[in-house]
C-alpha cells in the first residue's frame, strides 16, 4: 500500500467545470490491478468516486470510502459481475476491491475537473480501468495536452485491468483531467475509478514513483 495523507475532491462528481486549471502531470507507468493493496492510502479521504449505480451503498477497500455514480458526461453506470465472460474472470481475493473492478460509469469522452486544491501544493491522482468483456480496450488519460497521456488496458496482465498514478502542482484551485477510449474514434469512455490526494513531504517521496519523484525534481 502506498501512504499518502490527504484527499481532494473530485468536483465533477455534482456537475463538471468548463475552467479548470491544466497542470502538467507526470504519469507514473501502468501498474497491473492485483488487490486491495493497491489504493492509495493512508491519509484522511476528502472524497473518492467509482462508477457503480448511485443507489449502491458506500464501501471501503483499504482505508478508502467509495462512493458510487455518474461523473461528468458519463451518466451511464453498471454494476458487473465475477465469473466468466463478465468483467472479471476470477475474484482478486477482496469482495470490496471486485466490487471496485466490476462497476462501470460510461458515456461520451468526459472532462473531470477536480477542485478544492491549494496553489503550489502537490498532488497524486490515482486512475483504475478494468473489463474483461472488452479486454483489447484501452482507456486514455490527458492532463489538457493531449500528447500528455497515460493509457489503461482493460486487460491487465492479471486480467484484473490496471491503475496509474499521475503527479502535478496545482497552478490553480482546481485541476482539469480528460478521459477518452481508443474505441468509437475517442468519443466515448468508461470510468471505474479515481483518487486524488496530497502528495506527503519530500521525506516520504521513498514511497512513491518514478512520476513523483520527477514533481519533486521540478519543484527543486
Amino acid at each position: 500500500m502506498i501512504d499518502f495523507r490527504k484527499l481532494v475532491s473530485l468536483g465533477c462528481i455534482a456537475g463538471f467545470t468548463l475552467q479548470a486549471g491544466a497542470a502538467t502531470v507526470a504519469w507514473d507507468a501502468a501498474s497491473d490491478n492485483t488487490d486491495g493493496g493497491d489504493i492509495v492510502g493512508g491519509g484522511t479521504v476528502v472524497l473518492a468516486h467509482n462508477g457503480g449505480p448511485e443507489d449502491a451503498t458506500p464501501f471501503m477497500v483499504g482505508d478508502v470510502d467509495f462512493v458510487s455514480g455518474a461523473i461528468s458526461t458519463l451518466t451511464s453506470t453498471h454494476q458487473g459481475g465475477v465469473g466468466g465472460g463478465d468483467f472479471l474472470s476470477a475474484s482478486t481475493g477482496d469482495a470490496n476491491y471486485d466490487r471496485l473492478l466490476t462497476s462501470v460509469a460510461y458515456g461520451a469522452a468526459a472532462n473531470i475537473t477536480v477542485e478544492g486544491l491549494s496553489i503550489g501544493t502537490d498532488y497524486v491522482a490515482q486512475f483504475f480501468y478494468n473489463d474483461q468483456r472488452l479486454p483489447d480496450r484501452n482507456l486514455l488519460f490527458h492532463d489538457g495536452d493531449a500528447g500528455n497521456v497515460a493509457s489503461l488496458s482493460a486487460a491487465g496482465g492479471n486480467n484484473a485491468g490496471q491503475y496509474v498514478l499521475g503527479y502535478f502542482t496545482a497552478d490553480a484551485t482546481n485541476q482539469l483531467f480528460s478521459v477518452n477510449g481508443d474505441w468509437d474514434g475517442g468519443v466515448n469512455a468508461d470510468f471505474t475509478a479515481a483518487v486524488v490526494r496530497e502528495v506527503p513531504e519530500p521525506a516520504s517521496f521513498t514511497l512513491i514513483g518514478l512520476g513523483g519523484l520527477a514533481l519533486v525534481g521540478r519543484r527543486k
